[in-house]
């Protein structure tokens, strides 16, 4: 391709293109985030995160520790080591599954329609977070729409205990 370019003048076209960098994306966690995981992990509040990524859950494990949030993670599924994106019930019981769970036994929190609809039609309470207001979201009681992810401490430590919570 370069060579083509640079026979019809337009070799710097290809140079141009090589020379771009790419800024790494910052992320930043939502206000709130750490302390309540650090809060219900410090009572046995067992996490794991299921993601759409193309890397294994052991693979972006350590962009958790980066994030100051690795050690309140019990686990990190992801698409790859699935097989399958969320809401496809095979990313659900995927986790269920690796820890002997039942559907009961655990709440999902996540922002994405589809995801938050997959999760309820499997039987699984779920609840709102950080999603778009105009979401219909009218399968949902309001207490499951969370503005603060601080909410969810009261939310987990009240009305169950014992129990896994799954994130997006």
């Amino acid at each position: 391709m370069r060579d083509y370019l640079t026979s019809i003048g337009h070799g710097d076209v290809f140079s141009d293109a090589i020379s771009v960098k790419v800024e790494k994306k910052k992320i930043e966690l939502i206000s709130g985030v750490k302390e309540t995981l650090e809060r219900l992990h410090q009572q046995g509040v067992p996490f794991i995160i299921l993601t759409d990524a193309t890397k294994t859950g052991e693979q972006l494990k350590p962009y958790l520790s980066r994030l100051g949030i690795g050690e309140y993670i019990t686990d990190l599924i992801s698409s790859k080591d699935v097989g399958a994106t969320k809401p496809d019930e095979r990313m659900f019981n995927a986790a269920l599954a690796k820890y002997g769970l039942e559907k009961n036994d655990v709440i999902f929190i996540a922002h994405d329609d589809d995801e938050l609809m997959g999760a309820h039609k499997l039987g699984i309470r779920v609840y709102a977070f950080n999603y778009e207001p105009r979401q219909n979201l009218s399968y949902l009681e309001d207490e499951q729409k969370l503005s603060d992810f601080r909410e969810l401490e009261e939310i987990v430590l009240k009305s169950f205990f014992n129990f896994y919570v799954i994130l997006h």
